[in-house]
């Protein structure tokens, strides 16, 4: 006889296919997307290639608030597989940054990037995840966006200062690094 937990696990299945079935490209119901999301967030174990699509979609049709985003990145953070992990935090990234200017969240992304490079993290086919040069763009990306957030700013331009710092530390020349474009390069 099937246990309790069995019958459970079952309907929960049963309740992930009809709730995928309501919230498709064009489907706008967002109680049935959070739904469907914290459903499978039950069974990420099992279904984790399932719950990163379903955010996807989330993420395509509505804007996602710091909670949520939270929640998304802590689930990616718990991938067993490292590789699977780094490959879909940087996809994470990717997609939310556009929407998520944030101080905030480039904080994270920074984190995340400056981490990545220090460790020599590479992607399925070898090839480091970031470059010095991405790098730099995405610090310049960050520095522009949040330069009038004057009370969290402070949160990039620490990340800034100490990711240069600790490559200066580690024997870089961090002139030759970072060289951000002056004004009169974009000008001419």
């Amino acid at each position: 006889m099937a246990s309790a937990s069995d019958v459970d696990q079952v309907k929960v299945f049963e309740k992930i296919e009809l709730l995928a079935g309501e919230c498709g490209p064009r489907q706008f119901n967002k109680e049935k997307h959070i739904e469907l999301i914290q459903l499978l967030r039950s069974v990420k174990d099992d279904m984790s290639t399932e719950l990163q699509r379903a955010r996807e979609q989330y993420q395509l049709l509505f804007a996602l608030n710091s909670t949520e985003l939270t929640e998304w990145f802590n689930d990616l953070m718990d991938l067993e597989d490292e590789s699977e992990k780094w490959d879909s935090l940087k996809r994470f990234f990717e997609l939310n940054v556009d929407d998520n200017k944030t101080s905030w969240f480039y904080s994270m992304y920074l984190q995340f990037i400056t981490q990545a490079i220090t460790t020599s993290t590479m992607d399925d086919n070898g090839n480091q995840i970031y470059t010095m040069d991405m790098v730099n763009l995405i610090f310049d990306e960050a520095l522009q966006n949040t330069k009038y957030d004057f009370q969290n700013s402070h949160l990039v331009w620490n990340k800034f200062y100490n990711f240069y710092q600790d490559l200066n530390l580690m024997g870089y020349n961090i002139c030759l690094l970072y060289t951000s474009p002056s004004p009169r390069d974009s000008t001419s």
